[in-house]
């Protein structure tokens, strides 16, 4: 009605208390399992409409969790990967909403739902949008802190996001670098596994069209020194180094913010990898200091200004190794 197109807030509440997101769960649950149902294609209208509901009010989110949204039962009926692609989406959708939302339902997901042995074949899935969606709720997962790299571990995740970081589809390409970028955030543990990754998030670096995948493969290759140095001599074969330095080159040129994230982040993680003497070395060797030392004193961003502050510090204090 009009009155609830004005009062968005009066809307969501209104709907919150009818329970229409417990009903529609019900409705998708028993579509899934065969029962005197609505046609298929009104289940998929049903998952469809709970995704945008999720997705739009952080009540009816929290209403979805509440309602058997993260029960291992429904998730398992909903992320069979001979679904319908569409309704894969939406319920990806909504449980990576409601992992970013919130570390206790991450936490539910990854040890009610056990989402960890479903992820599998939906990264490997022949439909863009639900690899897609599949890496980046494998990010989401990893949001809030390490609960879900034994999981990722145990069911080969690693290596299908780095298969990922490859695909031809670029929104897959770009969540798979922010899920891989998490999966080296809150410890080392994955850090062996991660190594297969190299290649492909310098390619990213260097090549993507994207700047958000730019950025998140920046940042990826930033996080794989930030629990220890055991990548570091693999991140210089590989181009990464160079890569990231090639990345931050580009801050001149850089016509809006969008385009200059990636520099930035290229830059932080530049240096975080200076934190170790193998890393300093190979940078400095390339005369790159040079360029750190014109930013710090010509750039107008502050960020950019800072973390060009930050780099110089590591590069004069040799003394420092890990």
């Amino acid at each position: 009605s009009p009155d609830h197109a004005a009062h968005p807030q009066a809307l969501q509440e209104r709907i919150s208390k009818c329970e229409l997101v417990p009903h529609l769960l019900r409705l998708s649950a028993a579509a899934a399992e065969g029962l005197d149902t609505p046609s298929p294609d009104v289940a998929e209208l049903c998952l469809s409409l709970t995704s945008r509901l999720t997705l739009a009010a952080e009540p009816l989110a929290h209403q979805f969790a509440r309602s058997g949204g993260l029960s291992r039962a429904f998730v398992e009926k909903m992320l069979v990967p001979a679904n319908p692609p569409a309704s894969l989406v939406d319920v990806l959708l909504a449980l990576s909403h409601l992992s970013r939302l919130s570390a206790q339902h991450a936490q539910t997901a990854v040890e009610h739902a056990r989402m960890g042995a479903l992820l599998g074949p939906l990264l490997r899935h022949g439909h863009a949008a639900v690899r897609a969606k599949a890496s980046n709720l494998a990010g989401n997962l990893c949001r809030h802190s390490d609960v879900f790299y034994a999981d990722m571990r145990a069911h080969g995740l690693v290596p299908l996001l780095a298969q990922c970081c490859r695909d031809q589809d670029p929104p897959t390409r770009k969540f798979a670098s922010f899920a891989v970028g998490n999966a080296a955030f809150h410890s080392d543990l994955l850090y062996p596994e991660l190594r297969a990754a190299l290649p492909a998030l310098t390619a990213i670096v260097v090549h993507d069209v994207e700047a958000k995948s730019r950025s998140n493969a920046a940042g990826a290759l930033g996080n794989l020194v930030r629990n220890s140095g055991d990548l570091c001599e693999e991140l210089i074969s590989c181009g990464a180094l160079q890569g990231l330095a090639d990345t931050v080159l580009a801050w001149r040129g850089a016509g809006s913010e969008a385009d200059l994230q990636p520099c930035k982040i290229a830059l932080f993680s530049l240096g975080s990898m200076c934190s170790y003497r193998t890393c300093r070395t190979a940078l400095l060797a390339t005369g790159f200091r040079s360029e750190v030392e014109a930013i710090a004193g010509q750039a107008t961003d502050p960020v950019l200004g800072k973390y060009a502050q930050r780099m110089l510090t590591k590069l004069v204090v040799d003394s420092v190794s890990r």
